[in-house]
């Protein structure tokens, strides 16, 4: 096997603070929900429906498709509240179960209006690919506790997400940080077979042979990505042992199945949600889950009643069983899409008779649970319209300072040098938020 030690490869990690987190599962919700359905009730849109927003709130706003003056869309849901006031749609009212555990962030606002670059930046603090992303950052500062499991791994439900690999790459950091993302159809990982008439001693044989003339060719041309195709190739040898007993639910008991909704034969959102705790409790310290098809231009109201059918209860029941299994308060949960949606209508030109909500990078919704967070709690505030944040916005930046921090990392000093110069994932941007 290959004998390089991590230390010829990795520039110097800065000292960790006391971190809250030793890892991180991440709910991505691809395409960008919409959060007046969801989670921010607005009463003056049902007074306004139909008519255009006043003025004062056009006259900056960033949208893809619509208007500034649009007609005002009220939706159309029920909303309830939990017992700190915080209010949920008809739709979203399964995570009522878990509002003790939930911090929302209701002023979320990032630079960019289109998917692709909204979810690189997200991501990776940039809105254009090549830079590594938070995940392959945080498993650059954190390391690697799992032997035969990938440190990162990445599960896909649903629509595929509009950003590619670059929610998931490792940029200019060792190509072995980057995400490993498991199928999202058909079997989550293929191949674990071995040949036939190949033993387990046959593949070693092969495995260390290749190690052997690839650290020939390091030795040459003292090119990393060497180094990152035989730890590859080294993993996907231990993980056709590993694979097998991770993706086997069979001792997972009904009620644990009952509570995420899962059904072990089928891929879904719920099944990788258990799959992110049978993960953690391996090893694996990076969790992110690529979900749904939230980019909804026509029909957002039947379309996130779907969506929070098919996700709602999982993410419930994948806090509550966090918490049964002592993992929660040392495992920060992020849910959230790359933007939110417009308080106005947007009107297919293609005839559909719903309509949906445009594109709305200003202010929007994403919730915090684990980690030592005191959940019931909600941090910023828009106006009547759900427009703009009225108490300051929570930029992207902030939102990854903040993460790294309860990882027990300084964002400014977590850095890596490439291109004559050091970066990092804030750039030079980013303010942790203190009263998370």
């Amino acid at each position: 096997m290959l004998n390089i030690a991590l230390a010829n490869i990795l520039s110097a990690k800065p000292e960790a603070g006391l971190p809250r987190a030793k890892r991180i599962i991440y709910l991505f919700q691809n395409g960008g929900p919409s959060q007046l359905d969801m989670f921010c009730y607005k009463p003056m849109l049902e007074k306004f429906a139909g008519q255009p927003l006043p003025e004062s709130l056009q006259k900056n706003q960033s949208a893809t498709f619509i208007d500034t003056n649009a007609a005002v869309l009220a939706s159309r849901f029920s909303w309830s509240q939990d017992r700190y006031g915080n209010w949920y749609s008809d739709p979203a009212k399964p995570l009522m179960k878990v509002a003790d555990d939930l911090l929302f962030l209701h002023n979320v606002k990032t630079d960019v209006v289109n998917h692709g670059p909204a979810q690189t930046m997200l991501h990776t603090g940039m809105p254009i690919p090549g830079r590594p992303s938070l995940g392959s950052w945080i498993s650059y500062g954190l390391g690697s506790e799992a032997k035969d499991l990938p440190d990162y791994v990445v599960l896909n439900s649903g629509r595929p997400s509009f950003g590619g690999m670059s929610l998931y790459g490792s940029g200019f950091l060792p190509a072995e940080l980057q995400g490993v993302p498991f199928a999202g159809t058909g079997e989550p990982v293929p191949y674990l077979d071995y040949p036939r008439d190949i033993t387990t001693s046959d593949q070693q044989q092969v495995v260390q042979r290749i190690a052997k003339l690839n650290q020939v060719h390091f030795n040459q041309f003292r090119d990393p990505k060497i180094i990152a195709r035989t730890k590859a190739m080294e993993l996907a040898a231990q993980m056709q042992l590993s694979i097998p007993d991770l993706l086997d639910l069979s001792e997972e008991s009904t009620d644990t199945l009952e509570l995420y909704g899962a059904d072990p034969q089928v891929h879904s959102f719920a099944r990788n949600c258990l799959y992110a705790r049978r993960l953690l409790e391996r090893g694996s310290r990076i969790v992110h889950l690529v979900n749904g098809d939230w980019d909804m231009h026509t029909a957002v109201h039947s379309g996130t009643e779907h969506q929070c059918e098919l996700s709602m209860r999982p993410i419930a029941g994948l806090i509550t069983d966090l918490k049964r299994c002592g993992l929660l308060d040392d495992t920060l949960v992020v849910w959230g899409g790359e933007f939110g949606r417009t308080p106005q209508t947007e009107v297919s030109p293609l005839g559909y008779k719903e309509v949906g909500r445009d594109h709305h990078p200003d202010a929007f919704t994403m919730f915090l649970a684990g980690a030592g967070i005191q959940g019931g709690r909600a941090i910023g505030q828009t106006d009547d319209f759900g427009m703009y944040a009225t108490d300051g916005s929570t930029h992207i930046h902030d939102l990854n300072a903040t993460i790294l921090h309860l990882l027990g990392f300084d964002h400014e000093k977590l850095t890596y040098r490439a291109e004559g110069r050091e970066f990092r994932l804030t750039d030079v941007h980013g303010t942790v938020m203190e009263n998370v």
